[in-house]
């Protein structure tokens, strides 16, 4: 069942702990393995939603979105709960897309929508051997008492994913910028072109400054729009899509005067 974990303090003892939303996959492998488990999810279209690899030593996979089946994309996580150990093995699944880039290795691509209801392909890989199997996404029944269809969901996730993506991209622009302003730092002396205080004058309207109760930046907007819009399964506002439309046009005009 797709449903919203309760907005409760992890701390209390007073309140029940409830479990949170998750597809429980069960495997089990006859002896310990040294090299990777992967696991993909795939929706009705086989389209990849996520690919995760169990941590280990072997090679490092890109943690970027790569090319997969020559057609299709996924993000590569790592993830130290897909065990290789002999055994029966549990993993827990959140039932969510892959969220924004973060220059935090520990918060990077975390937090993504939840995935639409629907039946999806869990695909597991260890070694040569493939395993299927299909699971079935069903609405939380209170969701729907309160008018929501699963086609407002689907709209709602496209709409997330899209913020998402562009919040990725305004937080990778910030980190060029960032190693640049370094790199350039100690060269201000011969900076003709003036790139180093151009870079800090971009800098300043995309992150907020330290601080108390710092004015909200043009990365820090797209954030919070992306939490608004998430917060709940709901039907986005105007206003909501109007201002994503304006974050974009911010977003391509500094990127422009940057030429980045």
């Amino acid at each position: 069942i797709r449903y919203r974990y309760p907005n409760i303090r992890v701390s209390a003892t007073a309140y029940p702990k409830y479990p949170r939303t998750n597809v429980a996959i069960d495997y089990y492998l006859p002896e310990a393995l040294k090299g990777t488990i992967q696991l993909d999810v795939l929706d009705e279209n086989q389209q990849h939603i996520i690919t995760i690899v169990s941590d280990n030593s072997s090679p490092k996979r890109p943690e970027e979105v790569i090319e997969v089946m020559s057609t299709n994309e996924a993000i590569y996580l790592i993830d130290k709960r897909l065990s290789k150990k002999k055994g029966l093995n549990r993993f827990h699944w959140d039932l969510r897309h892959p969220g924004p880039w973060a220059k935090d290795v520990r918060r990077r691509h975390q937090n993504g929508p939840m995935v639409a209801p629907g039946v999806y392909t869990v695909r597991l890989t260890v070694g040569e051997q493939v395993i299927e199997q299909l699971v079935e996404i069903v609405m939380d029944p209170r969701v729907s008492e309160n008018g929501i269809t699963e086609s407002d969901i689907r709209k709602q996730i496209d709409l997330q994913l899209q913020i998402g993506a562009l919040l990725s991209e305004a937080r990778k622009f910030q980190d060029d910028l960032e190693a640049e302003a370094n790199t350039l730092k100690g060269k201000k002396a011969k900076d003709k072109a003036g790139r180093y205080a151009e870079i800090n004058q971009i800098l300043k309207q995309l992150k907020n400054d330290s601080g108390a109760y710092p004015q909200q930046m043009l990365v820090s907007q797209i954030s919070y729009l992306l939490n608004m819009i998430s917060n709940a399964d709901q039907v986005a506002g105007d206003d909501a899509l109007k201002r994503f439309e304006e974050l974009k046009q911010q977003v391509a005009r500094l990127k422009d005067a940057t030429k980045l």
